[in-house]
C-alpha cells in the first residue's frame, strides 16, 4: 500500500513538475532575446515613404494603421520581411484610439466562459492575459497597472465574484510563469472602500473587491509600434517597415489573368495624387471597415464582422481622485460599466449596441443618459449633474466577427432570443478570399500581437513559395522606442509612473517645466521626452498650450518632424490627447497649433484654413450632441 501511495504520489510530482516546465516554454515562446541590442537610426520623413512605396515591390503590404496593422507591421520588420503600412487616415485614427485604454484579460468573459463551461472563450481569456503582460512591459512609461473596485452590496456577491476574481488572478499566473505584471486581487472592508472610492453610496455597502488590470495611452501605444517597426536594424536583422498615413486604397490591381490581387491603387490625401503600390501579399486589417476592403477588391464578397459601438465620456479627476478605478458588474441591460482615471481624467463607459458604420461617430443622448444613470446609482452623483461635469465623449466601432454556426442555430430556434452584440466572442479570425486578399477580423486592443503572429504565422504557411522569413516571431516583450535611451539601455526608476528619475531630470535641466508637465512628458515618450525637451530649449517652445492641461509647444514641432503628424487633428487627437479629454481647450488652441504646424510643414493659407475647419469637425465629432 505504502510502495502504491509512493508511486502515486512520484507520479503527481514529475506531472506537476512537467506542468511548470510546459508553462515556462509556452511563456518563453517568441520572446526577443534578453540581451538583445536595441538600436535608433533615423526614420524617414513622410514624402520619402511615399518614394519608397511607388518605387519597390514588397513581400506585404498592410492595409490598416490600427493596433493590428501596427503590429503586423513590426512582426513582419522583426522577420527580416519587407513589408509596407497604409492608412486612408492617421495612424490609430478610428477604433484603436477609441478603446477604454484597458489591457485585460476581460473579466467579463471569463465570467461567461465559466457559466457556460465555454472552453474556447476560456482560452481566450487565458491568451488575452498573456498578451496583457506583454503590452505592459514593452513601453513600461505609458503602461501601469490600475486597482478596479467592484463594490458589493450584498454579501453573496463576495464568494460569488471573489471565485471568478480568483480564476482570472491564477490563470494570469499560470499562462505569465508567475510574472502577471500586477498585483493580485484582495477583498477590503467598508472603510477601506469608501477610503479609496470616496464617492460610493455608503448604505448596505458590504466592502469591495479590488483587482488590477493593465491601462495605457492607445494612440500613444498605437504610434510607437508604428514608429519602432519603420526603424531598420532596431534589433538584429530588422527590415524597417515603410509606413505611411493619409494614404488611402481606392482600388486593386489584378494579374493578367484577372483572379490575384498584386497591388493597389492608393490616394495620397496630402497631396491629391494617385500611386500604385505593388505586394505578393496583400493584409486587409482595417477593423470596422474590413468587409468595405473586402467588397471593393470582390463585389460579391460575404459580409462576415458585426460592428458594435461601443461609448465613452470624459469627466474631471475629481471622480477618481484616489487614482482607483471602478467596474460596475451588471448594469440595467445586463452590461458592465467601468470608471477609470486616465490622463489626468476619468473615463466612464462602455456601451454596447449595433449602429450603422460611419466616420465620425457621436455619441447619442440616450447613450449619455445611459451611463450617467447607471453610474449614478453607485456614486453620490445625480445624473444631471454628471452630464454637466463631461468634458469629451467618443464612440468607437469594434470588429466583431459573427459566429454563423451559432446565428444559424438561433434562427432555426423560434423560440430563441436575439443575440446581442455583446454576447459575441472577442476572438479573431484569419481568412483569405479567392482573390488572394488576406483579412484579419475581429479581436481586441490587447492581444493586437497575437493576432499579428497568428496573420503572419499563417501567411508563411501558406504562401512559402512567396514570403520567406529570416527569423522566426520575437515580438513578445520586444521594448518599442521610448522605452531605452540612444544606448540601448533601460533604467526602470528612469520611467516609474509619478515619480520618475527621467522626470526629475527635466526639470533640474529645464527651468522652464514643472513637475507635472515633467511627468506627464515621460509618460507619453518616455526617454525620447528628452528629444522633446531639447527641441522646446532650442526654439524657446516651453509654453504650455493652455494653463490647465500640461502640453506644450515643442510636442507639435516634435510630432510634425518625427512622428508623422500631417493634420491638426493628427496632433490634437492622436499626438497628445486633448481632444478626447476636454474639447472646449482643444477648440481653443486650435489657431495655436494651426500656426506652429504651418510653419513646420510649408502650409498655404487655404491649407491652413482647411486644416483648422477640419479639425473643428473632427473635435465636434468627440463633444456631446446639443
Amino acid at each position: 500500500m505504502l510502495k502504491k501511495v509512493l508511486v502515486g504520489g512520484g507520479g503527481l510530482g514529475m506531472i506537476s513538475v512537467g506542468g511548470v516546465y510546459l508553462l515556462k516554454v509556452n511563456f518563453h515562446k517568441n520572446m526577443i532575446d534578453k540581451d538583445v541590442t536595441y538600436k535608433y537610426s533615423p526614420i524617414p520623413s513622410r514624402s520619402e515613404m511615399v518614394n519608397r512605396l511607388k518605387s519597390n515591390q514588397y513581400d506585404i503590404l498592410i492595409i490598416g494603421g490600427g493596433a493590428t496593422g501596427a503590429g503586423l507591421a513590426l512582426d513582419c520588420a522583426t522577420r527580416g520581411i519587407k513589408c509596407a503600412l497604409i492608412d486612408r487616415n492617421d495612424f490609430s485614427s478610428g477604433t484603436s484610439s477609441k478603446s477604454t485604454k484597458l489591457l485585460h484579460g476581460g473579466i467579463r468573459y471569463l465570467e461567461n466562459a465559466v457559466k457556460k463551461l465555454d472552453i474556447s472563450e476560456l482560452y481566450f481569456v487565458w491568451e488575452a492575459l498573456g498578451e496583457r503582460a506583454h503590452a505592459m512591459k514593452i513601453a513600461p512609461f505609458m503602461s501601469r497597472p490600475v486597482p478596479i473596485l467592484m463594490p458589493i452590496y450584498k454579501l453573496w456577491q463576495v464568494p460569488y465574484f471573489a471565485y471568478n476574481i480568483k480564476i482570472y488572478d491564477l490563470l494570469a499566473d499560470l499562462v505569465c510563469y508567475f510574472d502577471k505584471g500586477v498585483p493580485n486581487s484582495m477583498y477590503i472592508q467598508k472603510q477601506n472602500t469608501l477610503d479609496q472610492f470616496p464617492l460610493l453610496h455608503q448604505d448596505e455597502l458590504k466592502g469591495s473587491l479590488v483587482y488590477y488590470d493593465g491601462q495605457h495611452n492607445d494612440t500613444r501605444m498605437n504610434l510607437n509600434l508604428v514608429l519602432t517597426s519603420a526603424i531598420d536594424d532596431y534589433v538584429p536583422g530588422q527590415v524597417g517597415a515603410t509606413v505611411c498615413n493619409h494614404m488611402e486604397v481606392i482600388s486593386f490591381i489584378m494579374d493578367e489573368n484577372n483572379q490575384k490581387i498584386i497591388g493597389v491603387r492608393a490616394l495620397d490625401k496630402m497631396n491629391n495624387k494617385e500611386i500604385e503600390i505593388y505586394a505578393k501579399v496583400i493584409i486587409n486589417a482595417t477593423g470596422p471597415q474590413g468587409d468595405i476592403i473586402r467588397k471593393m477588391a470582390d463585389e460579391n464578397s460575404r459580409p462576415i464582422i458585426q460592428v458594435s459601438v461601443g461609448c465613452h465620456f470624459i469627466l474631471p479627476k475629481w471622480y477618481s481622485s484616489k487614482n482607483n478605478g471602478m467596474i460596475i458588474p451588471k448594469t440595467s441591460d445586463g452590461r458592465v460599466l467601468f470608471l477609470l482615471p486616465w490622463e489626468n481624467s476619468t473615463i466612464v463607459g462602455t456601451t454596447d449596441e449595433q449602429r450603422p458604420l460611419v466616420d465620425h461617430p457621436k455619441i447619442d443622448p440616450k447613450d449619455t443618459e445611459f451611463l450617467a444613470t447607471e453610474l449614478s446609482k453607485y456614486i453620490n452623483v445625480s445624473p444631471e449633474e454628471i452630464k454637466n461635469d463631461i468634458k469629451a465623449a467618443w464612440c468607437g466601432f469594434r470588429p466583431l466577427v459573427y459566429d454563423s454556426k451559432k446565428q444559424k442555430k438561433n434562427n432555426n430556434n423560434e423560440n430563441s432570443d436575439e443575440i446581442t452584440t455583446h454576447e459575441i466572442s472577442r476572438s479573431h479570425e484569419i481568412i483569405e478570399d479567392d482573390n488572394g486578399l488576406i483579412s484579419i477580423l475581429g479581436g481586441k486592443w490587447t492581444i493586437y500581437r497575437k493576432m499579428a503572429q497568428d496573420t503572419i504565422d499563417y501567411v508563411i504557411s501558406k504562401h512559402s513559395d512567396k514570403i520567406q522569413n529570416k527569423n522566426e516571431c520575437r515580438t513578445k516583450f520586444l521594448m518599442l522606442i521610448g522605452s531605452h535611451d540612444e544606448n540601448g539601455n533601460l533604467n526602470q526608476e528612469d520611467l516609474t509612473f509619478g515619480c520618475s528619475k527621467l522626470g526629475k531630470k527635466l526639470v533640474d535641466k529645464y527651468s522652464e517645466i514643472d513637475y507635472e508637465t515633467a511627468n506627464y512628458l515621460v509618460s507619453n515618450y518616455g526617454y525620447l521626452s528628452e528629444k522633446v525637451c531639447e527641441i522646446a530649449n532650442e526654439l524657446k517652445l516651453f509654453n504650455k498650450l493652455d494653463q490647465s492641461k500640461p502640453y506644450i509647444e515643442a510636442e507639435i514641432v516634435y510630432a510634425s518632424r518625427y512622428e508623422f503628424a500631417n493634420t491638426i487633428s493628427d496632433v490634437i487627437g492622436r499626438r497628445f490627447r486633448l481632444g478626447f479629454i476636454d474639447t472646449n481647450v482643444a477648440n481653443q488652441v486650435i489657431h495655436k497649433v494651426a500656426n506652429l504646424m504651418k510653419d513646420e510643414l510649408n502650409w498655404s493659407k487655404d491649407q491652413m484654413n482647411k486644416n483648422i475647419e477640419e479639425a473643428k469637425s473632427y473635435i465636434d465629432s468627440l463633444s456631446l450632441q446639443q
